[in-house]
């Protein structure tokens, strides 16, 4: 474990050297990490016989090789990469908006080192309770949230807030976070049952009828869905929960 960089000669000062600990974190890019994971995510998706095709001949990384059986002639594959492809469209979405809406609230203000900022932010309900203050109640100083949006995201690239141009990229900015952090709080349950050891029954496809089957009208609905454990409601019970998800 390295110690955090202090400034030159400064060995016995306590104020560590900020710039060294910015341009280790900035040499990272999240999007990149991200872009890679949905991109092989839809890669099996789209081709998953092909993918079959390729574990087929075996894979070596280093010292390490693999080979994989021959699942041809499993009758459950179709099922078990629809499960797959389901559950881990659900985690990479949320992974993907909890790092964003992570890295927002650590640059939303001036900071020597959002690297700390992020790093401090380890309690999640505290986290939620930032998330649901700031993007799902209502913000009572709409010219700061203007100003903290176009200072974070556009920096220097942003012109005088007056002008429309710069109005409309900001305030579309604000309502995608909006939006990203209601997801984020809506599906904290099925997120965390999939995260946290996978407690979580994928089914590639399930059906939902309201009303008389077989007269106008009923309310159906079918697609790959998640059924959790949750412990809700007054006076709290275990309940199972069905809840619909979109991997597209």
């Amino acid at each position: 474990m390295d110690d955090i960089p202090m400034v030159a000669g400064q060995a016995d000062s306590a104020e560590p050297d900020w710039s060294q600990l910015n341009r280790i974190f900035y040499e990272a890019d999240p999007a990149d990490y991200f872009e890679i994971r949905s991109t092989l995510l839809l890669l099996y998706a789209a081709h998953p016989d092909g993918f079959g095709d390729l574990l087929s001949g075996g894979l070596s990384y280093g010292a390490m090789t693999v080979t994989f059986p021959d699942g041809s002639d499993d009758d459950d594959a179709e099922t078990v990469g629809a499960q797959f492809v389901a559950t881990e469209a659900q985690i990479l979405y949320h992974h993907t908006i909890e790092a964003l809406l992570r890295m927002y609230l650590a640059h939303r203000e001036p900071t020597r080192c959002p690297w700390i900022e992020m790093a401090s932010l380890r309690v999640p309900r505290d986290f939620k309770k930032l998330i649901e203050d700031r993007f799902v109640k209502e913000v009572p100083n709409e010219d700061a949230w203007r100003e903290e949006v176009a200072r974070t995201f556009l920096g220097r690239a942003y012109e005088d807030l007056s002008e429309p141009r710069s109005r409309t990229a900001v305030e579309s900015i604000e309502m995608t976070l909006r939006v990203f952090a209601k997801d984020l709080l809506d599906d904290a349950h099925p997120y965390n049952a999939a995260k946290h050891g996978l407690a979580v029954n994928p089914m590639p496809s399930i059906g939902l009828t309201i009303g008389n089957v077989g007269k106008s009208g009923p309310l159906h609905h079918a697609g790959p869905a998640f059924q959790i454990l949750e412990y809700t409601g007054e006076p709290r019970t275990w309940k199972m929960t069905t809840r619909w998800v979109d991997p597209e």
